[in-house]
């Protein structure tokens, strides 16, 4: 099967909503980094300048007693707060428009549930640290190429399930945000220094779908290998992976939404799926893939 350019119209649409998305999560990034908010908290006969943390609202950080060295970083967190939402907005406006304009050109074909999950890991903090593997991220390498993503990739996700490794060990707050979230069903298997989350989103639960009797035992069988097989190595992994480039690439939904995601770069791509037990769709086309010379990662 040869490999499919996508119109110049469609190519010129990925690439101007993929550089605002991209500008967009570097600007909630920068917010994310400025931490949470900053003010004085009095304790005593003295005044304290304290700042929460962006995603746990309980952890406060004291910053020194009220003086003028304090005063002005507060006022210069404030001013910098202040100016990157005003960016964030600006930005998510655009966003709005490029996201009817990606339906209208049919720019992209993966999921919204992954779309959902890509979003979700953005805001409680941990989508820096997530590597996706099996078949998302063969989407990911389609959309970067230029070429027509094969249709017999489509939807298929390996056995209803995602597999995500996190360079850390999550800590309890991020996996109880996780646990909550009633878009999916989570298991998580951590290690010394990394974690492994098999995620299965609940789309089907709009539709009544499930994945059946055969679908639902071998999403239990894998759940069973992950934990008792590759939960022994995957320290060995995150070691091996630390030094290790990633391929990060704004992802497009059927119905035009952007999430930004990150998997392992293409040459790696089979060996990280052996390792974790996953079968590669469309061998042949992704090896047509690699020989085109177009999986280059993209910085705007």
């Amino acid at each position: 099967m040869a490999l499919k350019q996508i119109s110049n119209t469609t190519a010129k649409q990925v690439i101007d909503a993929s550089r605002a998305y991209r500008e967009l999560i570097r600007t909630r990034r920068s917010l994310q980094k400025l931490g949470g908010s900053m003010f004085w908290k009095i304790s005593g006969s003295h005044a304290y300048l304290v700042q929460r943390s962006c995603f746990d609202s309980r952890k406060v950080q004291h910053l020194g007693i009220k003086s003028s060295q304090t005063a002005a970083r507060l006022q210069a967190y404030e001013a910098e707060r202040a100016r990157l939402q005003q960016r964030e907005a600006t930005l998510q406006e655009r966003i709005w428009v490029f996201e009817r304009m990606n339906k209208a050109v049919r720019a992209g074909v993966v999921a919204n549930s992954v779309i959902d999950a890509t979003r979700l890991f953005d805001r409680i903090g941990i989508s820096e640290d997530c590597i996706w593997i099996g078949s998302p991220a063969q989407h990911v390498y389609w959309q970067s190429s230029g070429f027509e993503t094969p249709k017999l990739l489509g939807d298929g996700e390996d056995l209803g399930e995602h597999l995500v490794f996190v360079k850390r060990k999550m800590d309890a707050t991020s996996l109880n945000k996780l646990h909550r979230c009633k878009a999916l069903t989570l298991d998580v298997v951590r290690g010394e220094h990394s974690t492994l989350l098999l995620i299965k989103l609940n789309a089907t639960a709009h539709s009544g779908v499930g994945p059946g009797l055969a679908g639902a035992i071998a999403q239990r069988q894998y759940s069973k290998f992950i934990k008792d097989t590759v939960h022994e190595y995957m320290d060995l992994i995150f070691d091996a992976s630390v030094q290790s480039p990633f391929f990060e690439q704004v992802l497009i939904s059927k119905t035009g939404r952007m999430g930004m995601l990150k998997t392992v770069t293409p040459n790696f791509f089979a060996a990280w799926n052996t390792l974790f037990g996953l079968d590669i769709g469309e061998m042949d086309l992704f090896q047509q893939l690699l020989e085109s010379g177009r999986l280059v990662g993209k910085s705007d």
